[in-house]
């Protein structure tokens, strides 16, 4: 049977489209799926642990993958951590329990905290990153990883910051951060090489 590749689990679109156009011949193939050399983007439109998993169970999903990246913007947390750089979680926490993670082949580590409510505020986000030692916050890592924990499939977690305490949060990305995004391209150049085989 052929590999199907990888499955790339965006939580919104506007990250699958970020996402769709860092892939070698990827092509949109209706509105939450895409298509390219080496698997699909499946995107839902929703934050946090219960649109995730929904996600996860959803019917719509593609099926006979054994390889899962999520994917998506994260805010900094750590003061010298600029947009536009790519992360893959080394580790996740909700604050309370920590998870080790897998770093697909050329990506950074960092630690990101998955909280209920987005930090935007600086002095929350300072706090946060000094009392986790957390570099990155999102909504989704720390669910993710604890889902594929069980299963026994390959997962990782790659996050594009977004913001920082000096940048806020915009949406849709402004085009400064999508050309500091294009300009990383080779990372995502061979797919079957991000350290996922199983």
């Amino acid at each position: 049977m052929k590999d199907p590749g990888i499955l790339f689990l965006c939580p919104f679109k506007a990250e699958a489209k970020v996402l769709a156009s860092l892939l070698p011949e990827c092509r949109q193939a209706d509105a939450r799926h895409w298509k390219f050399k080496g698997g699909q983007i499946y995107t839902w439109n929703g934050a946090g642990e219960q649109p995730l998993l929904a996600a996860l169970a959803d019917q719509q999903m593609p099926a006979g993958f054994n390889r899962f990246i999520l994917f998506g913007s994260a805010g900094a947390l750590a003061p010298e951590i600029e947009t536009g750089r790519f992360f893959a979680a080394g580790a996740v926490t909700d604050g309370e329990t920590s998870l080790v993670g897998r770093v697909p082949a050329g990506f950074e580590p960092a630690k990101i905290l998955t909280v209920k409510r987005a930090i935007f505020e600086p002095g929350r986000r300072l706090k946060a990153w000094q009392k986790t030692g957390a570099g990155l916050v999102d909504m989704e890592a720390f669910y993710f990883c604890r889902h594929f924990a069980t299963t026994g499939q390959a997962a990782a977690v790659i996050r594009f910051v977004s913001d920082t305490a000096r940048e806020p949060f915009s949406m849709p990305f402004s085009q400064g951060l999508l050309e500091k995004i294009a300009g990383q391209r080779k990372l995502f150049a061979e797919l079957p090489v991000l350290g996922l085989n199983v």
